[in-house]
């Protein structure tokens, strides 16, 4: 699923009307819209359902086909047989017709809108004993507990316990030597590993010892094991009072795990301030400090290195203003090549989006330091640092704004692309915006020849290009027009409604078998109206 993104609500300031043509198609009165779009409209209700039956599913296990009216009331709900659909999908069916949304329009005017929404089910919570007794509060010899495991992808390993005194105790599996931490690293570990202790006070663990009280923490089951493979488990403890009880959480909300598991795993990290050592924040070099560690030292740049995968800026400002030797040698990975530390630091920022420290290295004069060759890259690779300041300073370098990428695109290419650099920017307009200022040209294609029209996936985007001269009457090298390249039902209908090539197949499929195996009403309303089928 795409994240929402600010700009997806703006549905009202689509395509100019100067674009479109004289013999347009009448204005949709249904159109389809990608589910983090209609979600972004939801007033009432919830995709999760709770059921009576134990489920073998993880994730989406109803998917529905709902159609919203111009009020924003559902009036339409079917099962879309393109989801795995496990169980009964009557309470999805029922809970759907409940839902109310925002209205949605299309260049100002009211449309009824479809897509298609996964209601996740939840299995009937599952106690060992829910009246059993919680332990007398015995502060010498309290403790709770929490372990975190790492998995098939990159999740962060530790364990944090809490002392009856107040003492916070954290560490990680991962030796505190730094070659240890960097091999920790490569399995997506955290940011500071090692043994750290810090202290809170008694009304913030009474706090967490009442939420464990009111989760009835000694009737739960002792395992919630979901039987998937490569998932992290989480283990939490409690003993006090001559008692003790642990629960192991294995994805476990599939087999009847109460929320409120998952609910105390992170008011225990939220207490004990995890996210200092596992990603990172405006606490984590005072606590440092603390422990006497000098950020001139080597371990200080694996810790930034890391610090940006794992988007601690905070933290990593802070290594940069105590003085973080910047033209040291980086730490080597595997296919590293040997550059200073400031280099690789400020390409890490560029790639993953975080624009506060790459505004930071470049304030340093790391921008200039950069062979033009991968600065020119860079510029493209990245959309120029996902930020307008970042990508103003490239060209200030001295940066063609049409630089190329390995793959031939622009940086309009890599700004209009959900993933990865910019991944987690919640408006691209004014980015796309400023990338045009600065000259970067709507109409250049990458080495497959698409122009950043093709592929697009957001109206406010899309509509800001074709204000700004990108051609829709455009091929790749196939030969594909960018309507077969756009899934979304409402890009498609802007792109014929601003003058695209409707005839061709993908995939030896016209674009009207599509439109109705992909559910685009919009999209094949424009289709009848001018005959093409």
């Amino acid at each position: 699923m795409y994240p929402v993104h600010m700009n997806l609500m703006r549905l009202g300031l689509l395509v100019p009307l100067a674009l479109l043509s004289c013999t347009r198609a009448p204005d949709p009165r249904i159109i389809g819209l990608p589910e983090e779009m209609v979600e972004a409209h939801r007033l009432t209700g919830s995709t999760t359902v709770p059921t009576t039956a134990s489920l073998v599913s993880y994730g989406g296990d109803v998917r529905l086909r709902i159609t919203i009216d111009t009020s924003g009331k559902v009036t339409d709900v079917q099962i879309d047989k393109s989801g795995l659909n496990f169980g009964d999908p009557a309470p999805a069916l029922a809970v759907a017709r409940q839902w109310k949304f925002r209205p949605f329009t299309y260049r100002g005017r009211p449309v009824g809108v479809t897509t298609s929404i996964d209601v996740n089910y939840l299995a009937k919570p599952v106690w060992a004993d829910p009246k059993a007794a919680f332990p007398v509060i015995d502060y010498a010899a309290l403790r709770i507990e929490l372990i975190r495991s790492g998995c098939g992808g990159f999740c962060p390993a530790y364990k944090v316990s809490i002392a009856g005194d107040g003492m916070v105790t954290y560490s990680t599996v991962a030796s505190p030597r730094i070659a240890g931490l960097r091999d920790f690293v490569e399995l997506g570990g955290v940011t500071v590993p090692g043994t750290h202790r810090s202290r809170i006070d008694r009304a913030a663990l009474d706090g967490l010892i009442g939420k464990f009280r009111a989760a009835r923490f000694f009737g739960l089951k002792k395992e919630y094991d979901g039987q998937l493979s490569d998932s992290a488990a989480y283990t939490l403890a409690f003993s006090s009072g001559g008692r003790f009880w642990q629960v192991t959480d294995y994805v476990g909300q599939m087999v009847g795990m109460p929320e409120v598991v998952t609910a105390l795993e992170d008011e225990v990290d939220r207490v004990a301030g995890t996210v200092r050592w596992v990603q990172g924040d405006e606490t984590s070099l005072p606590a440092l400090r603390a422990e006497g560690f000098d950020p001139r030292s080597p371990a200080a740049a694996d810790f930034a290195r890391v610090a940006i995968e794992r988007r601690g800026d905070a933290f990593v400002l802070d290594l940069l203003a105590a003085g973080l030797p910047l033209d040291r040698p980086a730490p080597r990975r595997v296919d590293d090549q040997a550059r200073p530390l400031g280099l690789v630091l400020l390409e890490a920022a560029l790639r993953g989006g975080r624009p506060r420290v790459a505004r930071a290295l470049i304030n340093r004069g790391w921008l200039g330091k950069m062979p033009p060759a991968d600065r020119a890259r860079l510029f493209a690779e990245s959309a120029g640092g996902c930020d307008p300041v970042v990508a103003r300073a490239f060209v200030a370098a001295g940066v063609d704004p049409n630089a190329r990428a390995t793959d031939g695109g622009t940086a309009l290419h890599a700004a209009r692309a959900l993933y990865p650099a910019c991944g987690g920017l919640h408006d691209r307009v004014p980015l796309v915006g400023a990338l045009l200022d600065l000259g970067v040209d709507p109409n250049l294609g990458n080495a497959e020849g698409q122009t950043p029209i093709f592929d697009i996936q957001e109206p406010a985007v899309l509509d800001l290009l074709l204000a700004r001269g990108a051609r829709v009457r455009v091929q790749d090298k196939r030969g594909v027009s960018p309507v077969f390249a756009c899934w979304p039902d409402i890009i498609v209908r802007m792109l014929l409604d601003a003058g695209a090539e409707p005839r061709g197949r993908y995939n030896g499929k016209t674009l009207a078998t599509i439109a109705r195996e992909q559910h685009m009403p919009a999209t094949s309303a424009w289709l009848a109206a001018h005959g093409i089928d």
